[in-house]
C-alpha cells in the first residue's frame, strides 16, 4: 500500500509543475506547425527566426604551395685514401766507398694512401609535385666531383739511394731494383701519377608519410648509379753512362653500380630556418673491372732505342684486362640547415656522409711478388712461381665533406 501511494505522488509532482506555468499566446507572425512538431515560443515578443539551414557546398581549398624546386650545391668532401704497398723507397748511404745495398734498410718515400685529398665537386637537383600538398612527388639528382690528378716525384740524392722494391719469388726475399747511387755514376728518378673521377644519378619518387618527428616526412623510393674511377701510374728512368732505361707500371680501376634504393627524408621548420634529415639505402649490382699495363724502353748510345712489354709490378703474368660483378650496398646520411632568404629561395648548408661496401682501388691490386726471369730485359729463361699475378682485392669506400648551395621553388 505505501508502495502504491508513492508511487502516486512522484506522477504528481512534475505535472503539477507543468500545470502551474502560464500559457502564452502564439503570434499571428509565426509560421504554422511543420511535420507535426510546433515551433518555439516567443519571448517577450521578439520575432520569430529560422535557425539557418547545412548549406552543401565546394571542400575547403588546400593552398598549394611551391608545386617545382630546382637547387645546386658545391660540394667539398674527403675521401678515405686507398690502401698502396710501398712502390719507391730510399736507402740512406754516407758511407765511402759505399756500402752493399741492403733492401732490409729501405725505408718508403711514396704515399701509403692515395687519392684521399680533398675533392671538389657539385650536384643539380630538379623535382615536381604532382599533387597538393606535397604528397607525392619525383626528383632527379646528379652528382659529379672534378677530375683530380696528383704526381709526387722522387730523386736520388748524395747520400740516399733511389730504388724501386719488390720480392724475389725465386730467392724469396726482399730485393731493390736501383736507380741511383751516391757516386753520380747512375741517375735516377721516379714518379706516383694518381687519378680520380666519381659521379652518380638518381631518380626517386617521394611519398608523404605519417610525420611522427617534424612537420614533415617522406618515403623516398628510387633508382641509384654510382661510379668511381681511378688510376694509378709508377714511372721510372735511369741513366748510367750512355745507356738509359724508363720504364712504367701502370693500375686502373673502375667501379659501376646500379641497384634500388629506399629511405625517408624528415623536415623541422621554424620561421625562416629549417631542418631537413635524409636517410638513403641502394642494394645492387656492382661492375668491377681492372687494367693493368707496363712497359719498358732502353735508349742506346747510338740512339737506337729497345722496347719490351712490362715494367716491374706489371709484367706479362698479370698485364691485360679484368671484370667481374659483386652484390653491393652503399648508404647515404644528410643533414641540412636552410635560410629562407625569400618567399621560394633557401641559402643551404649541410654535412653528408656516405658509405659503400665493396670497390676496386689501383692500390690493391699490386703484387709486390715478381719473378726476376719476367723482366723485360732478362734473358734468362723461365723458371720459378710465375708472378706477379693478379688477384681482385676489394675494400670498403666511404666520402664525407661540406656542401653549400640554394634553392629555388616555384
Amino acid at each position: 500500500m505505501r508502495t502504491v501511494v508513492w508511487s502516486i505522488v512522484a506522477l504528481a509532482l512534475p505535472t503539477g509543475v507543468a500545470l502551474g506555468q502560464p500559457i502564452l499566446p502564439v503570434p499571428e507572425s509565426a509560421p504554422p506547425m511543420e511535420f507535426g512538431v510546433a515551433h518555439p515560443a516567443n519571448v517577450e515578443g521578439m520575432p520569430y527566426v529560422r535557425p539557418p539551414m547545412p548549406v552543401a557546398g565546394a571542400p575547403i581549398e588546400v593552398p598549394p604551395g611551391p608545386m617545382f624546386w630546382i637547387d645546386g650545391d658545391y660540394l667539398l668532401w674527403r675521401s678515405n685514401g686507398g690502401l698502396v704497398p710501398p712502390v719507391v723507397v730510399g736507402i740512406y748511404s754516407s758511407a765511402n766507398p759505399p756500402l752493399p745495398i741492403d733492401p732490409r734498410m729501405s725505408f718508403p718515400v711514396s704515399d701509403d694512401h692515395i687519392n684521399g685529398d680533398l675533392q671538389s665537386g657539385y650536384r643539380l637537383r630538379a623535382g615536381m609535385w604532382t599533387d597538393k600538398p606535397q604528397g607525392t612527388g619525383f626528383e632527379a639528382i646528379y652528382t659529379s666531383f672534378l677530375h683530380h690528378e696528383v704526381l709526387n716525384t722522387f730523386f736520388g740524392g748524395w747520400n740516399s739511394i733511389l730504388g724501386r722494391p719488390f720480392v724475389d719469388v725465386n730467392q724469396r726475399s726482399e730485393a731493390l731494383l736501383q736507380m741511383s747511387n751516391t757516386l753520380g755514376t747512375l741517375q735516377g728518378v721516379a714518379g706516383v701519377h694518381t687519378q680520380f673521377d666519381s659521379d652518380g644519378f638518381e631518380l626517386n619518387m617521394l611519398r608523404r608519410g605519417p610525420a611522427m618527428i617534424g612537420e614533415q616526412m617522406h618515403w623516398v623510393l628510387g633508382l641509384r648509379y654510382w661510379g668511381l674511377d681511378e688510376s694509378m701510374t709508377i714511372e721510372g728512368a735511369s741513366q748510367g753512362g750512355n745507356l738509359r732505361v724508363a720504364s712504367f707500371d701502370s693500375f686502373s680501376t673502375q667501379n659501376r653500380f646500379l641497384g634500388p634504393q629506399f629511405g625517408g627524408q624528415w623536415l623541422w621548420e621554424r620561421g625562416r630556418m629549417s631542418i631537413d634529415l635524409g636517410l638513403k639505402i641502394a642494394i645492387g649490382g656492382m661492375r668491377q673491372e681492372t687494367t693493368i699495363d707496363g712497359g719498358s724502353t732502353a735508349m742506346l748510345a747510338n740512339g737506337a732505342g729497345i722496347e719490351r712489354t712490362g715494367g716491374l709490378l706489371a709484367l706479362a703474368s698479370n698485364i691485360g684486362d679484368y671484370d667481374r660483378t659483386k652484390l653491393a650496398w652503399m648508404r647515404e646520411t644528410s643533414l641540412n640547415i636552410r635560410y629562407r632568404l625569400a618567399d621560394n629561395v633557401q641559402l643551404r648548408f649541410g654535412y653528408e656522409f656516405f658509405w659503400v661496401s665493396n670497390v676496386l682501388r689501383p692500390g690493391n691490386q699490386i703484387d709486390l711478388g715478381v719473378n726476376p726471369t719476367l723482366l723485360p730485359f732478362n734473358n734468362a729463361s723461365l723458371s720459378g712461381p710465375i708472378r706477379p699475378w693478379y688477384r681482385p682485392d676489394g675494400e670498403i669506400f666511404w666520402m664525407h665533406g661540406f656542401n653549400v648551395g640554394l634553392s629555388v621553388q616555384f
